[in-house]
């Protein structure tokens, strides 16, 4: 948009679970159910940060969109190895 815009995030907490064999960490506002990013490694090196609609609200950005506060509504990726 041309524009700057900063926000200030308040404390957050990441947990790591690789359960499903590849890496993922989910990153909360602590005391809150529905996630905020999704931060993945795959086994072939490819690395994925999406954030969701939950995170547009707290920037103050909110997504327009039908989906629920949880969805992933941005992701990108770049291969590492």
């Amino acid at each position: 948009s041309g524009r700057p815009y900063q926000t200030q995030l308040p404390e957050l907490s990441g947990f790591l679970d690789s359960s499903g064999g590849s890496p993922v960490l989910t990153v909360y506002e602590p005391g809150q159910p529905t996630p905020l990013m999704f931060l993945k490694i795959a086994s072939d090196g490819l690395a994925t940060a999406g954030i969701t609609k939950q995170f547009t609200k707290l920037i103050g950005q909110p997504w327009a969109s039908g989906e629920p506060d949880h969805a992933v509504v941005l992701e990108v990726g770049e291969k590492l190895f």
